[in-house]
């Protein structure tokens, strides 16, 4: 813009020579010598040489002056047509105007373009997709079928082995009818005392003879316990019908044991897919929401301060449209009325017409944030032990697996968790609580 000016200087003063017919010369920075004096077209010329190159504010202020001094120039002058000198005066600094409010309205389109280039990064914030439930059940390696199934098969071990146990306790201990035989008895772990006809003595010490009734009492008394020891005896014979000699039960709990520690690790796996699921999810949404909130505070910043620099702007076309409406009354047929008219026109509105901005959080056009709506399933809650293992025996689910509490041990919540009325598990006094079984 310097060098434009500098050059059409030049050539001004050159016009302004030729047109005078005055003896001028040009220096090196463009400075014209006259020995009659400056013109005072030429002191306008070099002010609005100046102005491409000021700052904002002391370009509006440049602006300003030159206004002043061409409406001192214009109230001066004499009436008439023109003159040639004046004549260049007034195409040169139009040019300048004229290059001086191009720059001004790029300047605001530039300005919007860097508000939009805000927004469209604000709205390229890639909202994370709900994951279709289709397509990740068909990516599993292991499926819930699969941990049914396993624990289906665990069921035959453990029932084996708890029938094992049962044999053995049944067979070892009589207690139930321990009471009723006669003590010391082999198949009595915890003998009770036995019955004592001892009572009977002392009847029969403190009596002269022996009475036919008390006899009849006694032989009724033994006869009776006579009964009940042989229906102990047949009792705990048939309570070891079927019995082996001995019981390798540990065999079968070794087998059970292994058994339960692969569908263990089958339902890790299984619960794992779930855990990185979570985990993926809220990575994402965490990207979005990172994203969203930067673009926004970005967005309101670039708006905030396009708004300031707008205001500068407008001021500084308000002043190009005054300058150039008062050389246009310079060249008028009616000089008089034509400055009467610059002076009460108001600039100020034609500026905020010609330069408008659009800020996208006051027009609304701004995306709001998103949030997550779809529904963690968290292993080690209630609800995800009741939607996936609701047919597998209490006994036969694990207490604790390195899956359970995965989702409550994220940094961050911005996904429901899938629950029905009971909630997450939480820890109770620093430890994991016992994982409630489904019956």
């Amino acid at each position: 813009m310097k060098l434009f000016a500098l050059v059409a200087v030049g050539s001004v003063c050159t016009a302004l020579a030729v047109a005078t017919g005055k003896s001028k010369s040009i220096s090196e920075g463009g400075a014209l010598s006259n020995d009659k004096g400056t013109s005072p077209w030429l002191s306008l010329l070099t002010k609005s040489w100046a102005l491409p190159g000021e700052a904002q504010e002391e370009q509006s202020k440049g602006l300003d002056d030159l206004a002043n001094s061409v409406l001192a120039l214009a109230k001066n002058r004499k009436s008439g047509a023109p003159d040639a000198e004046m004549k260049a005066a007034v195409d040169s600094i139009s040019q300048i105007l004229s290059d001086m409010k191009d720059a001004v309205s790029t300047g605001n389109v530039a300005a919007q373009q860097e508000i939009t280039k805000k927004e469209t990064s604000l709205k390229n914030c890639s909202i994370p997709s709900e994951t279709s439930t289709a397509d990740f059940e068909a990516s599993l390696h292991i499926t819930m079928n699969d941990v049914l199934n396993c624990r289906a098969e665990e069921k035959t071990y453990y029932s084996a082995y708890q029938f094992c146990m049962a044999e053995e306790a049944r067979c070892s201990n009589t207690t139930e009818c321990c009471v009723d035989l006669i003590q010391p008895n082999p198949y009595c772990l915890s003998p009770p005392s036995p019955p004592s006809p001892l009572s009977f003595q002392t009847e029969c010490d403190a009596a002269s003879r022996c009475r036919e009734k008390d006899l009849e009492n006694k032989l009724a008394f033994f006869e009776h316990k006579l009964q009940e020891y042989n229906d102990a005896v047949t009792a705990c014979d048939q309570s070891r019908s079927g019995c082996n000699a001995s019981y390798a039960c540990s065999v079968k709990q070794a087998a059970w044991k292994e058994k339960h520690s692969q569908c263990n690790g089958n339902q890790t796996t299984f619960e794992q897919a779930y855990c990185d699921l979570a985990g993926s999810q809220e990575a994402h949404w965490d990207t979005y929401s990172g994203c969203h909130d930067r673009s926004l505070k970005s967005l309101e910043a670039e708006e905030l301060k396009q708004e300031g620099l707008l205001t500068g702007r407008r001021q500084e076309w308000r002043g190009l449209k005054r300058i150039e409406c008062l050389l246009g009354a310079l060249t008028a047929e009616d000089q008089t009325a034509a400055l009467d008219a610059c002076i009460k026109k108001n600039h100020t509105i034609d500026a905020q017409e010609e330069l408008k901005l659009t800020y996208p959080t006051k027009v609304g056009s701004v995306p709001s944030k998103s949030t997550c709506h779809e529904k963690l399933n968290a292993p080690g809650t209630a609800y995800f032990l009741k939607t996936f293992y609701s047919g597998v025996p209490e006994v036969l689910m694990p207490t604790s697996l390195t899956t359970y509490y995965c989702v409550s041990g994220l940094s961050t919540t911005y996904c429901p968790v899938a629950s029905s009325s009971l909630s997450l598990l939480a820890k109770v006094n620093g430890r994991m609580p016992v994982v409630p079984h489904i019956k």
